[in-house]
């Protein structure tokens, strides 16, 4: 009987792998991100994040070559689909492309179509512009994403992405707000491009009240008060390892998880 049962297993598991093969759950590698600037102004009272993110591209000869030239442009993303104590909403219209040949102030071209894919947890934003345009025009551009969105803190037994977690001291309960983006959990924080494969430099501003005691494993750029603090870390390399901590109350210690984003 034990070789007829692995046999069995082993039938299962090819026919799953055939169903769902593991390229449709990865991004395209013709468009590659170069450099995110972040905005991201966690609430811990409402256990929201409200954000802003524009990502620097880098389209490929390799992208001009797998699609129609006739085509609108179009750009793969990640983003966590919503679930009972998740969500994540983008702000009608976005994300928008920025074309930048810098000489004046960059352009900005529509959102054609946005379509989600909740099983690949990938999104494809259609642009009014044709790939012929954008080809013509790439050399002399910087081409960016932007995006306004929504998404939940999470927490409880979901301790990834940016969770929620408390413990007590003296009897007061102290509520922090920790990141844990280990290996594709920056996508509940941020759209990315959330693959280990995909390296960029990163500058963050972050708002949170004054009196909050915010940690982070890169240099403080400058701080803007008195309502909020700005936190804003200097571009990390390449090889990306990021640590983000908002700590609301008193500290006792700091415990660093480190936390990938791709």
């Amino acid at each position: 009987m034990a070789p007829s049962n692995t046999l069995l297993w082993l039938t299962i598991v090819t026919a799953l792998s055939v169903a769902q093969p593991s390229s449709i759950f990865r991004l395209p590698a013709t468009i590659l991100p170069t450099h995110y600037d972040l905005l991201l102004h966690p609430n811990i009272d409402e256990g929201t994040i409200r954000g802003e993110a524009t990502i620097d591209l880098n389209i490929t000869t390799a992208y001009f070559d797998s699609v129609s030239l006739s085509d609108n442009f179009t750009v793969s993303f990640n983003f966590k689909p919503d679930t009972s104590t998740y969500s994540m909403s983008i702000d009608e219209n976005f994300p928008v492309l920025f074309r930048d040949d810098g000489a004046a102030d960059p352009i900005l071209i529509a959102l054609s179509t946005l379509s989600l894919n909740g099983t690949t947890q990938i999104a494809v934003a259609s642009f009014d512009v044709t790939n012929s345009e954008v080809q013509s025009l790439l050399s002399a551009n910087v081409w960016s994403l932007s995006f306004a969105y929504s998404a939940s803190i999470r927490g409880g037994a979901d301790l990834a992405g940016w969770y929620k977690s408390t413990y007590s001291v003296d009897g007061v309960l102290i509520e922090n707000v920790v990141t844990q983006f280990q290996a594709t959990d920056a996508r509940s924080v941020f759209p990315s491009f959330d693959e280990p494969a995909f390296k960029a430099t990163f500058n963050v501003t972050f708002i949170a009240p004054a009196e909050a005691v915010k940690l982070s494993n890169m240099p403080i750029d400058g701080y803007v008060e008195p309502f909020f603090v700005y936190r804003k870390m200097c571009a990390v390399p390449r090889c990306l390892w990021m640590r983000v901590f908002y700590v609301r109350g008193r500290l006792r210690r700091a415990q660093c998880l480190r936390c990938a984003i791709a």
